[in-house]
């Protein structure tokens, strides 16, 4: 059994006591970088006065008063020029500067003071102009938000852009940095980029970024690439998760394996690690740009870089849960089989042990969590006793709080904040303590929103600086979002993208027709937020759903069932508002016989093309006939097999694959006459670029570019009709992107290409491609 001492440190006063003379100086300015500063301190002097977070003075020479005779200096006063909050002591003393003397200068060899002032607390702030950027059409840019926090808090950014599905897309709708990649849309614009920023006590600042389109480039020179993959074989089941400080995910699957993910979720990967990666990862923390992973198979804590290459290792663990790292770089293990809370230095030398094991009231029995806030408090979760420990940031016992759960709702997790802590139960439930540990109501479980059947059991989960809680469901491979509130924001797993009907919307959302007859609503970092409509077997409107189309805006889904002929609108803006269905079968003006394929224009017209009618019926957003189009023959516009149909955002032109001719006939629409032109078609089948041999879908963008996606030659093609006859611009092969049994086409309006797999049964994945420019 390892023993573990106690330090003096647990056994330090309640108060800070009073700041000393500066001419007993209990420490000095060891070197100055802009506002941080490197500090060293007599440690017997300020044993239990340091702390991170803790403010200290710093004094430079003042007035002095020297004796009328002899000269000597016999009074001298110096003066505080700055006041700086500590952020570290380990392994060496860092604070940064909160205030600073106009015209006084900091230098090497001042005196640093501890005082027992406390360090106020800013609200993120700006830190220069909110500069307009600009960049052309259809290409993507970096931009960086002049708003951070002046006490060095991490912050949380949110952010949004004004007219929604009309003004590009954002990489991820949070991130822990204030930088964002904004892409442009199709056509030049004027729009705002909105951000918000959080700190750890919930203050916020906010600001708007002017930003523009211009020209739009010249399609030739576009370059497919893959910008996210969701679905099974792409998004791992895990059981833990954090967030760094970059806004990258890292999380853990159930064999140990370690993942990582963007910000924005579009593509989750196991990073690189050297000869010395963990073997059974069971828990990890992130601090400082390393990553702390804690392997059960060599009961130690493992240290690596962002190059995945192992820096230092700390031995000796018993029975090891979980780990967190405490602001001034302790770290901090939970190890019932060492009897508690195990607290090493930033270098691996052991600090002390947190509680002790035993059938003491005080005792650990269940320890498997642990965590720190802000401040430096620890909270350590005991499932077995249903309680939480708690210990201030000197480390010293506090009373604990009581989980208020029974043995069938067991905790598993705990996470902390400046407002208290968040204990998670087994069933998804989470109860809140405030600062007081007060409860209050727990939050709800992913298994009560209604968005999945089943869940399986939660085991752990992450408070991000943005104020969001993600839990983890590894049976289910599930994760739930919820807001600061504890309302469900949405969930995310590989088997709710099974669906293979889908379309993309000018947001950067996909909407789906689940198998059960539902209409699923995926936001743009791929969490589904919505089922609309009941399944087909509690009565609902689709029964044999073929397509799926939804406005540019976000706002109107249309839903094509061919069992009835008919079409389902859905209000994606307000979901519970039911859904409309019109149309009926027949082959009268505005009746369906064998509808395939439903298209629609950013005005909310919804087209449907019929096999056995052979035309494309047009129908108002209220679902009143309009006018139809083209007819069967063996004229160039004619048809006679019709499988696919796309319509131009703007509604100005139509699209038809023609399966018999292996062509894609393009037709003029004048909305005010309500008629519509043949225009051209493509050369037909074979192998040559703009030719087609299977295709699987067909997609038009907002430069009037048109897309087309062809399971037998296994590409994506950009077709240009804009000049009359078809010009094939851009070429990509489907093996190159990773797609394998690809079931259709949704194209976002802006460029941006989700191609449903369908592998049998269950299996599904989406790979969404852009045209890089």
């Amino acid at each position: 059994m390892h023993r573990l001492l106690v330090p003096s440190l647990l056994l330090a006063a309640a108060a800070l006591p009073a700041p000393l003379s500066a001419a007993e100086p209990l420490g000095m300015v060891e070197s100055v970088d802009g506002k941080s500063l490197v500090l060293r301190f007599d440690a017997a002097a300020t044993a239990g006065r340091l702390a991170p977070g803790g403010m200290v003075a710093i004094y430079a020479a003042g007035a002095v008063e020297k004796h009328p005779l002899t000269k000597e200096v016999i009074i001298e006063r110096p003066v505080v020029i700055a006041k700086a909050q500590l952020t570290a002591l380990m392994p060496t003393t860092t604070a940064k500067i909160l205030w600073q003397a106009q015209g006084r200068a900091l230098i090497a060899g001042l005196d640093a003071v501890p005082i027992p002032e406390a360090a106020p607390n800013s609200p993120p702030a700006l830190t220069g102009p909110a500069t307009a950027v600009s960049v052309k059409a259809g290409h993507s840019l970096l931009i960086t938000a002049p708003l951070s926090d002046p006490d060095g808090d991490g912050v949380g950014y949110t952010w949004s852009l004004t007219s929604p599905g009309q003004s590009g897309l954002l990489s991820a709708r949070t991130t822990t940095t204030p930088q964002i990649t904004w892409s442009a849309p199709a056509t030049p614009g004027q729009w705002m980029l909105a951000v918000t920023a959080r700190d750890a006590l919930g203050q916020t600042g906010k600001m708007e970024i002017p930003i523009s389109a211009t020209e739009a480039a010249d399609p030739a020179g576009r370059e497919l690439a893959v910008v996210a993959r969701y679905g099974e074989g792409q998004e791992p089941a895990l059981q833990r998760l954090r967030r760094d400080a970059d806004g990258h995910w890292w999380g853990l699957d159930a064999n140990g394996q370690v993942w990582r993910s963007d910000a924005g979720w579009h593509a989750v990967q196991p990073p690189a690690f050297g000869d010395q990666g963990p073997k059974r990862a069971a828990a990890l923390a992130l601090a400082k740009g390393e990553l702390f992973v804690l392997d059960t198979n060599r009961n130690g804590v493992g240290i690596y870089g962002p190059d995945g290459i192992g820096r230092r290792w700390i031995p000796g663990l018993e029975k090891p849960t979980d780990l967190a790292v405490a602001p001034d770089g302790a770290i901090l293990v939970a190890d019932q089989g060492l009897g508690g809370v195990v607290v090493f230095e930033a270098d691996g030398r052991c600090r002390c042990r947190l509680g002790r094991s035993g059938a003491t009231p005080d005792a650990f029995v269940g320890l498997i969590a642990v965590a720190c806030d802000p401040a430096g408090a620890v909270y350590a979760l005991d499932a077995g006793a249903r309680r939480v420990a708690r210990f201030d940031r000197f480390l010293r016992s506090l009373a604990p709080w009581t989980v208020p759960t029974d043995e069938k709702d067991l905790p598993v997790d705990v996470t902390a904040s400046a407002k208290g802590c968040l204990v998670l139960l087994a069933s998804g439930r989470i109860v809140a303590f405030d600062q007081d540990g007060k409860a209050g109501e727990a939050w709800p479980s992913l298994q009560a929103s209604g968005l999945v059947s089943e869940t399986g059991k939660a085991t752990g989960f992450v408070l991000d600086t943005t104020g969001e809680t993600v839990v983890t469901y590894p049976t289910g491979g599930l994760l739930a979002r919820y807001d600061e509130q504890g309302r469900l924001t949405g969930v995310r797993g590989a088997e709710l993208r099974t669906a293979k009907h889908a379309a993309a919307d000018g947001l950067g959302r996909l909407v789906a027709v689940t198998s059960l007859g539902q209409i699923a609503l995926f936001d743009g970092d791929g969490w589904l937020t919505a089922l609309l409509g009941p399944k087909t077997k509690e009565g609902g409107a689709l029964k044999e759903p073929v397509g799926i189309a939804v406005t540019g805006d976000g706002r109107t889904a249309y839903a094509l069932d061919a069992s009835a002929s008919q079409v389902v609108r859905f209000d994606l803006a307000n979901p519970q508002a039911g859904h409309q269905v019109f149309a009926q079968k027949g082959s009268s003006t505005g009746q369906l016989a064998s509808p395939v394929a439903i298209a629609t224009d950013d005005a909310g017209r919804c087209y449907v093309l019929d096999e056995d009618n052979y035309r494309v019926t047009v129908y108002d957003q209220a679902g009143q006939f309009l006018f139809e189009f083209a007819r069967k023959g063996s004229g160039p516009g004619d048809l006679d097999e019709p499988k696919y149909l796309a319509v131009s955002p703007a509604g100005d032109r139509a699209y038809i694959y023609d399966a018999d001719s292996y062509q894609i006939k393009a037709y003029k629409l004048d909305q005010a006459t309500r008629t519509a032109s043949h225009l051209a078609s493509s050369i037909g089948k074979g192998d040559a670029p703009g030719q087609l041999r299977g295709c699987l879908g067909l997609g038009v963008d907002r430069q009037g570019l048109v897309w087309a996606l062809d399971g037998k030659r296994g590409d994506l093609q950009i077709i240009d009709f804009r000049a009359g006859a078809p010009v094939a611009v851009v070429q990509k092969k489907l093996a190159e992107a990773g797609v394998k049994n690809p079931a259709g086409l949704a194209l976002n309006p802006d460029g941006t290409a989700w191609i449903p797999m369908i592998g049998g049964g269950f299996s599904s994945a989406v790979v969404g491609i852009t045209g890089l420019r």
